[in-house]
C-alpha cells in the first residue's frame, strides 16, 4: 500500500497502538509537489491500531469550496506490518520498552554506515497519536469495517 496525496497535507490519528520493533530517525524526502522536504521517519515492523483516521482536505475546489476525505477504521480492526511513515511532525503518548537512543542507521533505515542518529525500540505502545504525513507505505495492512467518506468543509481527523 502507498499513499500519496498529492500537494495534500494529510492527517493520521490512532487512538492507540501496540508495536515492535520501532525505529524513528530524521530524514529528507523527495516529493512530487515540493521537491525535497525535511521528514521523521517512523518505520515498524509489526503492529496493531485502535481507531484509525485518515483525513485529507482539498481546499478551494470551484463551486463545491473545501472538502475533506476520511478513510476511519472503528477498534482494533488495523494491523500493519513493515510500516514507514514519513511525517512532518507527530505527538501523543507512548511507552516502550529495551529503548535504544543514539543508534547509528542510514536514511534509508539500514544501519550500515553512519548518517544520522535514531532511537529504537523493541516494543512500544501508544495513546492518543496524531501525525501529520508526508507519506505512507506497508508491505502488508488490514482494515476491517473501514468507511471511506467525503464532508463539506476542512475538518480533518
Amino acid at each position: 500500500m502507498n499513499l500519496a496525496i498529492s500537494g495534500q497535507p494529510s492527517i493520521a490519528t490512532i487512538t492507540s497502538g501496540k508495536a515492535q520493533n520501532v525505529t524513528v530517525y530524521a530524514r529528507e524526502v523527495t516529493t512530487t509537489t515540493e521537491g525535497d522536504v525535511p521528514s521523521v521517519a517512523i518505520v515498524i515492523g509489526s503492529a496493531t491500531l485502535t481507531d484509525v483516521c485518515l483525513s485529507t482536505v482539498a481546499h478551494g475546489l470551484p463551486i463545491v469550496g473545501d472538502i475533506t476525505m476520511y478513510v476511519r477504521v472503528p477498534g482494533t480492526n488495523t494491523t500493519v506490518e513493515n510500516l514507514v511513515v514519513d511525517s512532518s511532525s507527530l505527538g501523543g503518548s507512548i511507552s516502550a520498552a529495551n529503548a535504544k537512543l543514539g543508534l547509528d542507521i542510514n536514511s534509508d533505515g539500514s544501519t550500515e554506515g553512519v548518517v544520522t542518529s535514531a532511537k529504537a525500540v523493541e516494543d512500544a505502545s501508544m495513546t492518543n497519536a496524531r501525525i501529520e504525513l508526508i507519506a505512507l507505505n506497508a508491505t502488508a495492512i488490514s482494515m476491517k469495517d473501514f468507511t471511506i467518506g467525503v464532508d463539506k468543509g476542512s475538518d480533518s481527523c
